[in-house]
């Protein structure tokens, strides 16, 4: 489901939630497949696309990005929207999306939606992971990114989109949504609630060095 779409076919993609234990769709398309969404009974989480920009400095020149989020409460079925502004396209190896939850009473773990997404991921094309398994095998999202996102709150969604984001200037529109409003089997959704979504490119191993030399220099 991580891929291009027309409006039939995220159409089609999002009823497919019944039993399943979440439904993911991710599309580059316009304002058609927005509509979509909505039609569906989708909630978007921001009302414009949110912009990943270069980090500031010398980590920009190897395709360091901002992460850029929405805070909730949000929608347990929704979508969020965001772009890339100048995206240095270094061994682009795909773009997160992520989640933070709050499990409350439900009695989901994180583990619980990780392996129900990727039960999924032969059909979907997108894998979940924590921020611990997230990244470059020799820098992990947990090796720079702050304790509060890289608890386990925090599920990490990544696919590869084609095209992927252009440079320069602005990319074209991605579009995450997610639906979590009719969990699973042995498990209520109640007490479940999303409390932040956002997206950025996924850097390859040399942007990923360059955060961790940052995030280094910044504890010294």
């Amino acid at each position: 489901m991580f891929q291009q779409y027309t409006s039939a076919a995220i159409g089609a993609a999002t009823l497919i939630t019944a039993s399943a234990s979440a439904s993911y769709v991710s599309s580059g398309q316009t304002q058609a497949s927005v509509n979509a969404l909505l039609e569906a009974g989708y909630t978007a989480a921001n009302s414009t696309p949110a912009i990943s920009t270069p980090v500031a400095g010398s980590c920009a020149a190897i395709g360091c990005m901002t992460f850029v989020q929405v805070d909730g409460p949000l929608s347990l079925k929704g979508f969020y929207q965001f772009q890339f502004q100048d995206f240095v396209n270094v061994n682009f190896t795909g773009i997160y999306g992520w989640l933070q939850f709050d499990y409350g009473t439900s009695g989901i773990t994180q583990q619980n939606i990780i392996d129900s997404v990727n039960a999924q991921a032969v059909n979907t094309g997108v894998y979940a992971q924590t921020a611990q398994q997230a990244g470059h095998p020799d820098c992990h999202f947990s090796d720079f990114m702050s304790p509060s996102m890289s608890n386990a709150n925090n599920v990490y969604f990544v696919w590869v989109p084609n095209p992927a984001p252009i440079n320069p200037g602005l990319s074209q529109i991605f579009t995450f949504a997610w639906d979590f409003s009719n969990y699973a089997p042995g498990y209520t959704s109640s007490g479940l609630s999303i409390t932040g979504t956002g997206g950025v490119p996924a850097p390859g191993a040399l942007a990923l060095i360059g955060l961790t030399g940052l995030a280094t220099r910044r504890r010294r």
